[in-house]
Parts: C-alpha cells; sequence; structure tokens
C-alpha cells in the first residue's frame, strides 16, 4: 500500500473470533442491555421475548370504536410492568391507548398481562377466536424488560488443539494478534512411556498426601489424650479435696 512516498508491506486480514458453549442473543430496550462478560463469562439478560402465535389463553376484552383489547396472564414471563417495549407487527406502547392500535405490558408483578388493542377489521370475528385465528397468520414478537436480570455463566468456548511437541498436545486459547481471552496453555501426555512417568509421580504424590494426613491424625489422637489426661488428673485432685 503505497501513502506519499512511503510503502507499507501487505499483512493478510487477522480475525479472532470468540466463541461461546451455547447461543447468546443480546439484546436491547430504550437503553436496557442484556450484556456478557467475556472474562467472567457472566451472561446478565435484562430482556425477554415472546412470539405470539394464537396458542396462548388470551380472553377478550372491552370494544371502543373499531379497536378491541385482549389481554394474557403471564406471570412466568416475569415482565416489568408499565415499562418500554418492542413489537415487529404493532406498536408498542408503554401507557394505555384504547383508540389506538397497540401492545404494552400492564398490571402488577407478578400478575401482570400483555395487552393487545387491535382493529377488528383484522379479524375474522370480533371474538377471541378470531384474534387467535389472526396471531396463527400474523404472529407478534414481542420484547419487554424483565422485572429482575437472568444471570447465568456461559463459558467461553475458544479453545483449539495448536501442535503435537515431544509426546504431548498443546491447547492454546488465543490466535495471533489481539485475543478477548488471556492465554491458556495446558499439556497431555499422548506417549505410553510419558503416561507412565506422569503416573508414577501422581502415585508417589498421593502417597505423601497420605502419610501427612496419618502424621496429622496421630498428633490430633495425641493431643485428644493429653486433654483427657489432664482432665482425669483434675477430677482426682477435685474429690481428694472434697475427701
Amino acid at each position: 500500500v503505497a501513502n506519499g512516498d512511503t510503502t507499507s508491506p501487505y499483512e493478510d486480514y487477522k480475525t479472532n473470533i470468540l466463541r461461546t458453549s451455547e447461543e447468546i442473543v443480546l439484546r436491547e430496550v430504550n437503553g436496557v442491555q442484556d450484556t456478557y462478560n467475556p472474562l467472567t463469562g457472566e451472561y446478565a439478560r435484562r430482556i425477554g421475548e415472546v412470539v405470539f402465535d394464537g396458542s396462548e389463553s388470551w380472553g377478550a376484552g372491552s370494544l371502543v370504536g373499531d379497536t378491541m383489547r385482549f389481554a394474557l396472564t403471564a406471570q412466568e414471563y416475569k415482565m416489568k410492568t408499565s415499562s418500554d417495549g418492542l413489537c415487529d407487527k404493532i406498536p408498542y406502547i408503554k401507557w394505555n391507548s384504547e383508540d389506538v392500535e397497540h401492545v404494552r405490558v400492564d398490571g402488577s408483578v407478578p400478575y401482570g398481562n400483555f395487552i393487545v388493542w387491535i382493529k377488528t377489521s383484522r379479524l375474522s370475528t370480533s371474538d377471541t377466536q378470531g384474534f387467535k385465528q389472526w396471531l396463527s397468520q400474523n404472529p407478534l414478537t414481542v420484547q419487554y424488560i424483565l422485572a429482575e436480570p437472568v444471570t447465568t455463566i456461559v463459558k467461553p468456548s475458544t479453545m483449539t488443539p495448536f501442535a503435537y511437541q515431544n509426546g504431548h498436545a498443546i491447547v492454546e486459547s488465543g490466535f495471533e494478534g489481539q485475543s478477548l481471552l488471556p492465554e491458556i496453555e495446558y499439556s497431555v501426555v499422548t506417549g505410553r512411556t510419558g503416561q507412565v512417568t506422569q503416573n508414577t509421580k501422581v502415585l508417589r504424590k498421593q502417597e505423601q498426601q497420605i502419610i501427612s494426613l496419618e502424621e496429622l491424625l496421630l498428633t490430633q489422637i495425641v493431643q485428644m489424650e493429653y486433654e483427657r489426661t489432664l482432665l482425669q488428673f483434675d477430677y482426682e485432685l477435685q474429690m481428694m479435696k472434697l475427701g
């Protein structure tokens, strides 16, 4: 690449892709965001998502002009009521507006409701059955703010085999260039001779741990016997004084 009188060498494009052990979806509603920390694996979900397809237990409500109200009790969705949200087909409105098509979350936690006001002209019949039929053909995807964040640990999965060297498989977490994770390197014995040597080292270490535990146990037994003898002497001395 030429820049004036200076020519810089060509370099291949490098990427560093972070993979996780399960799928992570990060959503945002009006500044409230899901977050993921690749260093700790902490995945905090603050946004919920649901798709209404007519299989839910909707109940019909009032009819105002040409707009009808339908409600769904949604305790299991753990939504924050009277809050912001998003809908893919009709507007999401935070507050009630009876003469306008909209979706909102209403009610009190934990018995909040999803509310849908919809034009009756969209429905085959102005009742619950007509609304469910419309949803089956026009599923509504709604994103909403959770009442409380849901935090889980999703471990990054970026480790790939790197090389074989001297009978050991070396695995690294990083790639060439900048990495999202600190490098992790460990080795696994692949040769039979090396495996026998490693097993011997492990057995010796375990034997030493057993000896240390036995010494500790003997020390505790001696201490208990010493304390019991002192108590016996003290008891006999008290009896002599009373006699």
